[in-house]
Parts: C-alpha cells; sequence; structure tokens
C-alpha cells in the first residue's frame, strides 16, 4: 500500500495555515494490511476520505470566489459586475461525485456497519452538499435574476452563509475521525515492523520515520489553526523526527556501502527529505516563537508551511519508491 501525500489546501486563512488541510493525505490513511484484508471500518473510513477529497477544495474555491463577486455585508444584489459567472454549485465532471444524484450512494454507504460516532457528522456533510449542489448556475449565467428581481439570487445567499459553516464544521469532525483511525493504524504498523523484523531494522526506521514526520505535519496543522499558535508542539515533532533521523543516517550509510547494498536512491532520498523536514520545521517553529514573542504575524508564514508541506510529500514519494532488498535487516 503506498503511503498517501498530502492535498495542499487551496485556502490558505491570511498567512496562517487552515484548518483544512486536505486529507489525499493522511501519510497511510490506511493501512496496508486493512488494504489488502478490507474490514469494514476501514472502508467506512476510506469513505470519509473520498469525500473529503471530493468536496472539501472544490467547495472552498467556489466559496472564496462567491466572494470575489459579492459583498459579504450586503450579500448578492445581482448587479455586481461578473454576477453571469458566478458558479455556485461545483462544474461537473465524470467520476468527480459533484452532483446531487452522485448523493445517494454516499448515504447508503454511511448506513452500512459498523456505525461510528462521526457518521452523523458525514451525513450533515452530505446534507450540506446537497443543498450547494442543487444551485442552478444558470440562474446567474442566463441573467434569469432580472426577471425576478434577484428574489432566488438572495435566497441562494441566505442558504449558503447558512450551509458553508455546517460543511466545515462537520468535515472537521470527520476528518478527525480519520485522523484518529490513520494515527491508531500507524501505531499498529510500527509495532508489526519490530515484531516482524526487529526494533531498529530498516523496515522499523521506515515507519518511525514515517510516523514522526506525521506527526510534525499535523503539529504543523495544529499550530497554524489560529494566526499566533503554540509553537511547542511543532519543536517536538521536529526534534522527534531529527533523532529518528539521526540514529538511523548512519545506519543506513553504513549499509549502501556495501556491495550487495542494491538500489537506494529511494532510501537515500527519504533520508534527505527527513532532515530538511525536521530542520526546516525547527526554523519555522523558532520563528513561531518570535511572533508570539512580538505579537505579530509573519507575512512569510504562508510559504514556510508550504515548503514543509512540499517536503513532507516529497518524503512520502520517496518512501512510495523503496524496496527492501534481502541483505537488509
Amino acid at each position: 500500500m503506498q503511503e498517501i501525500e498530502m492535498k495542499r489546501s487551496s485556502k490558505m486563512r491570511a498567512v496562517w495555515l487552515s484548518g483544512w488541510l486536505a486529507i489525499g493525505a493522511m501519510c497511510s490513511a490506511l493501512p496496508a494490511h486493512a488494504a489488502d484484508k478490507p474490514d469494514a471500518k476501514a472502508a467506512k473510513i476510506g469513505l470519509y476520505i473520498h469525500m473529503i477529497n471530493a468536496w472539501v477544495n472544490t467547495i472552498g474555491d467556489q466559496r472564496s470566489a462567491f466572494f470575489q463577486i459579492t459583498d459579504k455585508k450586503t450579500g448578492i444584489t445581482c448587479k455586481e459586475r461578473g454576477i453571469r459567472m458566478l458558479h455556485v454549485a461545483p462544474t461537473p465532471r465524470p467520476g468527480e461525485d459533484l452532483t446531487v444524484k452522485d448523493l445517494p450512494k454516499f448515504r447508503d454507504a454511511l448506513k452500512k456497519a459498523p456505525k461510528l460516532d462521526s457518521d452523523a457528522a458525514a451525513t450533515q456533510m452530505i446534507d450540506a452538499a446537497s443543498l450547494i449542489f442543487a444551485v442552478d448556475n444558470n440562474y446567474f449565467y442566463d441573467s434569469k435574476f432580472l426577471g425576478d428581481d434577484c428574489k432566488r439570487g438572495k435566497e441562494i445567499n441566505a442558504m449558503l452563509l447558512d450551509t458553508w459553516p455546517k460543511f466545515f464544521r462537520a468535515e472537521h469532525e470527520v476528518r478527525e475521525a480519520v485522523e484518529k483511525y490513520a494515527s491508531e493504524q500507524e501505531l499498529v504498523k510500527l509495532a508489526d515492523a519490530e515484531k516482524k523484523f526487529g526494533k531498529g531494522s530498516f523496515h522499523w526506521y521506515q515507519r518511525r520515520l514515517l510516523l514522526d514526520a506525521k506527526t510534525l505535519i499535523k503539529a504543523v496543522e495544529a499550530a497554524g489553526r489560529e494566526p499566533l499558535g503554540d509553537p511547542a508542539p511543532l519543536h517536538a515533532a521536529a526534534a522527534a523526527l531529527q533523532k529518528t533521523h539521526d540514529e538511523f543516517k548512519p545506519l543506513f550509510q553504513k549499509f549502501a556501502a556495501r556491495d550487495d547494498a542494491g538500489d537506494t536512491d529511494a532510501w537515500s532520498y527519504m533520508v534527505s527529505y527527513a532532515h530538511d523536514l525536521a530542520r526546516d520545521a525547527e526554523s519555522r517553529a523558532k520563528r513561531m516563537d518570535d511572533e508570539v514573542k512580538k505579537q505579530s504575524i509573519n507575512p512569510y508564514a504562508k510559504g514556510e508551511v508550504e515548503k514543509l508541506i512540499k517536503l513532507y510529500n516529497d518524503m512520502i514519494g520517496a518512501a512510495n519508491r523503496l524496496t527492501f532488498s534481502k541483505a537488509m535487516k
């Protein structure tokens, strides 16, 4: 099972990290053994992941575009410049599950066992998406608002202001359920690697490095939910990844020098990305210390966070190319 890279959210709140980094990416959102032998809970979590990946960035993009055309305070007047180009419902493309008729299959899947506490939030996501997807974009494009003095436009405006917050609150709860499950499964895979290959083996360090990197990225997200977030967890996560890297690097270098080492390029890249991720995360945490001390938001924070996400995804990409030779212990 390949590790899952982190899709970068299309929206960043001001200069700090958005709370809804979309998960195509949760590192190993579904565990290898769950992929090989699917169970009902893994299938339900997979459904959550699909919903988040299919809808969150798209709905967020449409919301941003909406407010680029309309005024947040006054709402739609149908006299806005560019009103005919307003798209509330996503433009459907085959296989993307972005229309009302795509939603019943999600409702049916949620009814299947096991019943999870987060199913209620997932249902709220579907309910909200159904209202958004049902909007007729042609009302704006074909200037139908001229025939009803923008009555329907104002109804759409009111619906969206009520529905968007409900959607993203529910999505946050669903995301937390996915992250909790993924974290539990990461620990299971680490324990499996220790049991089968021993602590300190290549298999064990692979799992440990990925787990530490994922913890670090979660710390980045948590720290960025507020404009002046707490840097302490990010310091700790960066130190943990650096420690694992420093333990593994000499072991890897010694092995890579052997005649029977085989192709170790992917391992080399993963180790390098892990080092850079830990280093840059610690630098970001130190700058956060200064931001908190000075009570001043760093205008470059967005770029720093995006760089960390790229390093994480590069590390995951390298991990997906790893091979284990017979000589590896």
